[in-house]
């Protein structure tokens, strides 16, 4: 704010062009009035620097308020090329200046840009976080649902029932799990009379597995299973 107020003056012939130069990025007349008033009774009274110096500082004091016109000042300022305007033996300073003011500000927007880089990498990673926690919330209630509704078959009577209903608890299971799964389908010979039911299939790590479920009544052994699937 300092180099502002050292450069706008060297970009301004008159106080008048100050004013209209500090207008020009959005300063209100509630800052320029009394200025403004100032000129018209003593121009003497202020001198070009005095007046720059008195608006930055207001404009400071405003704090964010005041921050979209600092910055419209600042652009004004870097993107100033037309020395001719300026009094001759003020242009070479002013060129300085201003180069000095783009140096300041590119190294700021250099800051600034990574830490804005840092900010968006930071809530990358709570949104990807939060995504994490959600499924796993999500996931944990279905497998409560899924515990849920094997745990009611207990009690049901009706057999056949009870078996398609665990066949597609089961198959929802393996899905969840992101194993890859067909449902139940059956088997025929040539003529197309059915041969066998097939509960399922699910692929896991490349391999296929045929899948039969079976509720018994009783703690199961080996041998129904052996006797079944060797053939």
């Amino acid at each position: 704010m300092a180099l502002l107020t050292d450069t706008i003056p060297l970009l301004c012939r008159s106080k008048d062009d100050v004013v209209n130069f500090l207008r020009g990025a959005g300063t209100s007349e509630a800052l320029l009035g009394r200025i403004r008033e100032q000129l018209a009774l003593d121009r003497g009274v202020v001198s070009k620097y005095k007046i720059t110096r008195d608006v930055i500082g207001q404009l400071n004091e405003q704090g964010d308020q005041g921050l979209g016109v600092r910055r419209a000042l600042l652009r004004r300022v870097t993107e100033f090329d037309d020395f001719s305007t300026c009094w001759p033996d003020d242009q070479l300073k002013a060129r300085g200046l201003v180069a000095q003011i783009r140096d300041v500000v590119g190294v700021k927007d250099s800051f600034t840009r990574m830490q804005q880089e840092r900010d968006q990498e930071r809530e990358a990673h709570v949104a990807a976080r939060r995504a994490t926690e959600d499924k796993l919330r999500r996931r944990g209630a279905l497998y409560a649902d899924l515990r849920t509704q094997i745990s009611n078959l207990f009690g049901m009577e009706d057999t056949h029932k009870r078996g398609l209903e665990l066949e597609s608890l089961l198959n929802r299971i393996f899905s969840l799990d992101g194993i890859g799964i067909r449902e139940a389908f059956t088997l025929r010979l040539e003529d197309g009379e059915a041969a066998e039911q097939i509960d399922g299939v699910v692929e896991l790590d490349g391999q296929i597995y045929l899948v039969e479920v079976k509720w018994w009544a009783k703690p199961l052994d080996i041998n129904p299973i052996r006797r079944r699937f060797i053939w």
